[in-house]
């Protein structure tokens, strides 16, 4: 089995989920484009900034790269199909793309001999993506690399919520580095633990690693908040600095006295609560499933 650094996708579904895990997508399913000269849209059926779609497709931002797309690739893609479609235009025609997608789990052949399928290897081909993955809702166990590791995008299990993020918001994890960084893991865990094994079986034991580390995280939490509480209760310091605070008041002083005095211990609590806080965020940041994780905390908090 090869590993490829490199994976992208041609995607029939939702694409804000494909570009969380893929270098490249491919859209599939979209049918128009509109806007202005100021800024386009390609629908996908929702809008995507013309300009992030050339991001996913050609990993370059000009906008007008989407209408190269559809001269140069989408073209010679859909032609040969065409005839086989009901519905005739399918880059205009939102239902038309699902009957693309049963010629491709059909896999229907040409009068010439060539199938829906070898058009689809040709059109990842032609864009420069030897490795590939059909992102769509198919039963079919996962077989290469590539198939297992979009599990992580044809699973309906709740790993990242996209529902409520900005196209903004997707292109900035993307372009994070140590995002980046956590994706490469990633993509090694994939290969290393999932390759040949049921769809079923990675998508349970995905949530069970989840659920591990969540129970961890409130763990930790909770024993956060007890130390610093201890750390505060059994301070013997705190306690002298509240007799000094109210010595010091009998000569107009208090505010003074008690700064003073409590200012070593309230520190150490302080000091507590950040390293509580950053073996939280070192827990996750090694979790094999740590681009995960952290991208659903990062939608999260900017939804």
């Amino acid at each position: 089995m090869t590993y490829h650094q490199n994976i992208a996708a041609i995607s029939f579904g939702d694409i804000k989920v494909a570009a969380l895990y893929f270098d490249r997508v491919i859209p599939i399913a979209f049918h128009s484009i509109y806007g202005s000269y100021e800024r386009l849209f390609i629908k996908t059926p929702e809008p995507v900034p013309a300009e992030f779609a050339a991001q996913l497709i050609f990993e370059k931002s000009r906008p007008f790269q989407v209408i190269e797309y559809i001269v140069n690739y989408w073209d010679s893609f859909i032609r040969p199909i065409l005839p086989h479609l009901k519905k005739q235009y399918a880059s205009t025609d939102p239902k038309a793309y699902v009957e693309l997608k049963q010629l491709y789990l059909e896999d229907a052949r040409f009068s010439d001999g060539t199938s829906v399928r070898k058009q689809f290897s040709k059109l990842a081909r032609q864009l420069g993506c030897p490795c590939y993955s059909i992102v769509l809702a198919a039963d079919e166990e996962p077989k290469s690399y590539a198939e297992t590791y979009a599990c992580l995008a044809l699973s309906r299990i709740p790993l990242v919520d996209v529902s409520n993020a900005s196209w903004e918001q997707i292109m900035e994890l993307r372009s994070d580095s140590e995002a980046a960084t956590r994706l490469r893991r990633l993509r090694l865990f994939f290969f290393e633990n999932y390759v040949g094994k049921p769809a079923a079986y990675i998508q349970d034991d995905l949530l069970r690693r989840l659920d591990e580390y969540d129970q961890a995280r409130r763990k930790h939490g909770f024993d956060a908040m007890m130390s610093s509480i201890q750390v505060l209760l059994d301070s013997t310091s705190l306690q002298a600095a509240a007799v000094a605070s109210l010595t010091a008041g009998l000569f107009g002083g208090a505010v003074a006295g008690l700064s003073a005095g409590a200012a070593v211990e309230i520190g150490k609590v302080l000091l507590e609560i950040a390293n509580k806080r950053a073996e939280i965020r070192n827990l996750a940041s090694g979790h094999e499933l740590g681009y995960v994780i952290g991208a659903r905390e990062a939608l999260r908090a900017n939804a």
